[in-house]
């Protein structure tokens, strides 16, 4: 194919210095089709005699403007299309045979025939299919070495591959080697298709492979577990602290909430009241209701300080006081 493509570029070639006219240069699949355009054909039709498009020196198709005639070479018929509002050609179903120069020439009345459009048509084939095979594979439980020869046609790419990416030794555009994730491919080109074929890398590196994905599973559950106790230790904290607070907050609204009526009884400490005596027959003293809120003492050691913390504690008691004598 190579030298196909070098025989074609040195007609183009040798087509530039002969001709004033510079080429388009297409390349088309081999089976699809293309269509040459003439610009600036809309103010030549008024003085148009004739009009027609040829493969080198050979006419494919003659356009007679006075009587609209459009007289194709019998070679092309069934291949080619001409159309008489924008001159242009269409050519269907290209094979490499194909391939060179095509040439609209066009004759108007009282003056001489010009070239008014060139094409240099490169006809290529459909990129053949390649081969991936391993030339040498060794691993450890910390390397990997993987020698790969990928080959299209008359070409090869050598690549060495380490589990991570592939190095790609020589110059040849047509080829490439790239690893993605889990898979090698090999791509063979040209200008108008590809081709790819591809292999599994982890059988090529077992050792390598296993231990690797083994260390990542490793750090990736560890990771998960100390995410996991840190936030069941946030949580944990977070529902003492609440229950804490709830606690205090529901003795401080009971140490509050004294009966209507109590006073503060001078004989007793701190936050310790009494209730009035009352008016009553008889000299016998009613009895006294006495609240007193007092604070537990310090933990002593970490097993205590790791309890709930105390809140002050408020105590209830009934009391008589003694009677006075007469």
């Amino acid at each position: 194919m190579d030298t196909y493509l070098s025989t074609l570029l040195g007609l183009f070639i040798l087509h530039l210095q002969l001709h004033s006219v510079s080429a388009g240069e297409l390349l088309v699949l081999e089976g699809e089709s293309v269509t040459l355009n003439v610009t600036g054909h809309e103010q030549d039709k008024k003085d148009l005699k004739r009009m027609s498009w040829s493969f080198y020196e050979q006419e494919i198709v003659v356009y007679s403007h006075k009587n609209s005639d459009v007289d194709y070479d019998r070679v092309y018929e069934a291949r080619v299309e001409f159309d008489v509002s924008t001159f242009s050609l269409k050519l269907k179903n290209l094979q490499k045979s194909d391939s060179g120069l095509y040439k609209a020439e066009k004759a108007l009345h009282g003056k001489q025939k010009e070239t008014v459009a060139e094409y240099m048509i490169y006809v290529l084939e459909h990129a053949a299919a390649p081969t991936l095979t391993v030339v040498s594979n060794w691993s450890s439980s910390d390397s990997c070495n993987v020698t790969l020869n990928c080959t299209g046609l008359n070409v090869s790419l050598i690549s060495r591959c380490n589990g991570i990416v592939c190095s790609q030794e020589g110059g040849v555009t047509s080829l490439s080697i790239s690893l993605n994730h889990n898979t090698v491919s090999c791509n063979h080109s040209n200008p108008v298709s590809w081709r790819q074929t591809t292999m599994e890398f982890k059988p090529l590196c077992p050792l390598y492979r296993e231990e690797h994905q083994i260390d990542i599973n490793r750090g990736t559950t560890e990771k998960t577990e100390k995410t996991i106790g840190v936030i069941l230790g946030i949580i944990g904290i977070g529902v003492v602290i609440i229950s804490i607070g709830v606690i205090c907050r529901k003795r401080k609204i009971r140490d509050h909430n004294i009966p209507s009526g109590v006073v503060e009884s001078p004989g007793l400490t701190d936050n310790t009241y009494d209730e009035p005596v009352s008016q009553t027959k008889g000299n016998t003293a009613p009895p006294i209701t006495i609240y007193d809120t007092v604070q537990l003492p310090a933990p002593t050691s970490p097993a205590e300080a790791h309890q709930t913390p105390a809140c002050p504690e408020t105590i209830y008691a009934v009391v008589k006081k003694k009677e006075n004598s007469a």
